[in-house]
Protein backbone atom coordinates (compact mmCIF):
# COMPACT_ATOMS: atom_id res chain seq x y z
CA UNK A 1 0.00 0.00 0.00
CA UNK A 2 2.86 2.52 0.78
CA UNK A 3 4.13 1.63 -2.85
CA UNK A 4 1.18 2.40 -4.16
CA UNK A 5 0.93 5.66 -2.16
CA UNK A 6 4.55 6.76 -2.90
CA UNK A 7 3.15 6.12 -6.79
CA UNK A 8 0.38 8.10 -7.11
CA UNK A 9 2.04 11.15 -4.90
CA UNK A 10 4.68 11.08 -8.19
CA UNK A 11 2.16 11.16 -10.68
CA UNK A 12 0.58 13.92 -8.93
CA UNK A 13 3.75 16.16 -8.51
CA UNK A 14 4.28 15.56 -12.39
CA UNK A 15 1.15 16.44 -13.61
CA UNK A 16 1.02 19.25 -10.96
CA UNK A 17 4.60 20.59 -12.23
CA UNK A 18 3.78 19.68 -16.29
CA UNK A 19 2.48 22.92 -18.03
CA UNK A 20 1.02 20.86 -21.44
CA UNK A 21 0.01 24.64 -22.72
CA UNK A 22 3.60 24.70 -23.54
CA UNK A 23 3.46 22.33 -26.39
CA UNK A 24 0.14 24.20 -28.10
CA UNK A 25 1.36 27.64 -27.54
CA UNK A 26 0.64 28.93 -31.32
CA UNK A 27 -2.85 27.50 -31.36
CA UNK A 28 -5.87 30.00 -30.80
CA UNK A 29 -7.72 27.81 -28.66
CA UNK A 30 -4.51 27.56 -25.53
CA UNK A 31 -6.76 30.10 -23.65
CA UNK A 32 -10.07 27.90 -23.60
CA UNK A 33 -8.36 24.40 -23.30
CA UNK A 34 -4.92 25.14 -21.35
CA UNK A 35 -3.66 22.19 -23.44
CA UNK A 36 -5.80 19.39 -22.67
CA UNK A 37 -7.27 17.07 -19.61
CA UNK A 38 -4.26 15.79 -18.55
CA UNK A 39 -6.42 13.11 -16.54
CA UNK A 40 -8.08 12.10 -20.25
CA UNK A 41 -4.73 12.04 -21.60
CA UNK A 42 -3.72 9.55 -18.86
CA UNK A 43 -6.68 7.11 -19.02
CA UNK A 44 -6.85 7.58 -22.67
CA UNK A 45 -3.22 7.45 -23.74
CA UNK A 46 -1.54 5.85 -20.51
CA UNK A 47 0.52 8.98 -20.52
CA UNK A 48 -0.57 12.80 -19.06
CA UNK A 49 2.05 13.96 -21.42
CA UNK A 50 0.37 13.00 -24.68
CA UNK A 51 -1.82 15.60 -26.37
CA UNK A 52 -5.29 15.04 -27.17
CA UNK A 53 -6.02 17.73 -29.17
CA UNK A 54 -9.38 19.13 -29.31
CA UNK A 55 -8.77 22.16 -31.86
CA UNK A 56 -11.21 20.59 -34.23
CA UNK A 57 -13.96 20.59 -31.65
CA UNK A 58 -13.31 24.17 -30.49
CA UNK A 59 -13.08 25.34 -34.31
CA UNK A 60 -16.74 23.83 -34.94
CA UNK A 61 -18.11 25.18 -31.69
CA UNK A 62 -16.88 28.99 -32.23
CA UNK A 63 -18.49 28.60 -35.94
CA UNK A 64 -21.86 26.70 -34.32
CA UNK A 65 -21.76 29.86 -31.78
CA UNK A 66 -20.93 32.49 -34.40
CA UNK A 67 -23.30 30.87 -36.68
CA UNK A 68 -26.20 31.45 -34.42
CA UNK A 69 -25.73 34.16 -32.79
CA UNK A 70 -24.79 36.40 -35.81
CA UNK A 71 -26.82 36.83 -38.94
CA UNK A 72 -25.98 35.11 -42.08
CA UNK A 73 -24.77 38.18 -43.65
CA UNK A 74 -22.53 39.15 -40.88
CA UNK A 75 -20.99 35.64 -40.69
CA UNK A 76 -19.92 35.48 -44.50
CA UNK A 77 -18.08 39.04 -43.92
CA UNK A 78 -16.33 37.94 -40.79
CA UNK A 79 -15.35 35.21 -43.00
CA UNK A 80 -14.18 36.89 -46.14
CA UNK A 81 -12.34 39.41 -44.13
CA UNK A 82 -10.22 36.85 -42.38
CA UNK A 83 -9.06 34.83 -46.35
CA UNK A 84 -8.66 38.19 -47.68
Amino acid sequence: MRWQHNKMTQMYTDMVGYDAWQDCKDCPYVPLCGGGCLFVNKVTKGNFKHRNCQRGLFESLVMETLSSSLDKSELIKIIREQHE
